[in-house]
């Protein structure tokens, strides 16, 4: 595959989506399955989830767990018992399940090399597809199949990048989009991104999401209702934020203030799951806002992609440029 782009500087997001054919892919073993779903117009029904692995058992050893760990994740408050800079990063990687009284979602988090909670630290909010979503206790290393909690299982991350990286699994009791809807709605984005500026110590010109189908759909909602209030910057693959010409789409209820954050999106032109037509006019939307007060923005459409398109990207092996930096680039004044 190959990428072409626009880019400008501003952030769009639209809406929630609507029906389609639901999408459905297989992984191989270790692997998680890809997230099925696809929108068009508000009010409709996410597609039915693809198949699920189970990821690897990486992500769940070595890191001790978060303050709010008990008996249920196994591991002790940090930094007492932390790994050793010198560790590799799955060792950093520690899982902790949904329980009564912490976080509102299970989920993966990951510390970076030199963090102690002393110093504010950037953020960084990953959020999976509709086949990664579960109970957040026994399936919660389904969130490991993609993405940056898969890069840090598998020992791919780099550790200078400097990012906490917590990875929630979303969970039907969470509240989603749309009625029978899979994807992680505005509330539940901003509920759990609330809870960690409230349990880490974080750099909050550095606050970051991104997300990869549902969750880049969920994403784009979240993005509707808050902008850059909180957020500095999103990278989104393969969501959907509603067509812009409709009432419900992020475009129509935030317009030209979606720019307050910095936005990458990411789409594959030939996708079947997740129509690519809204996010590109929604991209070309923001870009075409006066800067300032916008930021950067940025479409990039992966010729001849189709739904899965996010390995290349994460692990920056598809030459579109280093997305982590870019964020880290990109924040907040």
């Amino acid at each position: 595959m190959t990428a072409t782009g626009t880019s400008g500087t501003g952030g769009s997001v639209a809406g929630t989506g609507g029906g389609g054919a639901a999408g459905q892919s297989t992984a191989g073993a270790g692997g998680g399955g890809a997230a099925g779903q696809s929108t068009a117009g508000a009010g409709g029904n996410q597609g039915a989830a693809g198949g699920a692995g189970t990821a690897g058992a990486g992500g769940a050893a070595g890191a001790a767990g978060h303050a709010d760990a008990g008996a249920a994740d196994g591991g002790a408050g940090h930094p007492d018992a932390s790994p050793t800079d010198a560790d590799p990063s799955s060792a950093r990687q520690t899982a902790h399940m949904l329980a009564a009284g912490g976080a509102p979602n299970g989920y993966f988090e990951y510390l970076p090399p030199g963090y102690d909670g002393g110093a504010a630290t950037p953020l960084l909010v990953f959020w999976h597809g509709i086949g990664e979503d579960g109970n957040g206790t026994s399936d919660l290393n389904k969130v490991t199949s993609w993405g940056p909690p898969k890069l840090i299982a598998n020992n791919q991350w780099v550790a200078t990048r400097p990012f906490i990286v917590l990875s929630p699994q979303y969970t039907a009791v969470n509240g989603n989009i749309a009625p029978g809807g899979g994807c992680p709605s505005s509330a539940t984005i901003n509920g759990f991104v609330t809870w960690a500026l409230a349990n880490y110590n974080i750099d909050r010109k550095r606050v970051y999401i991104t997300g990869l189908s549902c969750g880049a759909i969920g994403s784009w909602d979240y993005l509707a209702n808050f902008q850059g209030t909180v957020v500095a910057a999103a990278v989104l693959l393969s969501g959907n934020p509603g067509d812009p010409t409709t009432a419900g789409s992020s475009w129509k209820r935030a317009g030209c203030t979606l720019g307050s954050a910095a936005l990458w999106s990411f789409h594959g032109d030939m996708d079947g799951v997740v129509p690519y037509a809204p996010d590109q006019t929604t991209m070309q939307d923001v870009i075409a806002c006066p800067e300032p007060p916008r930021r950067d923005a940025r479409f990039t459409t992966v010729k001849d992609g189709g739904h899965i398109v996010w390995d290349p990207i994460y692990d920056l092996s598809g030459g579109y440029g280093d997305i982590y930096q870019w964020m880290l680039a990109n924040a907040k004044p």
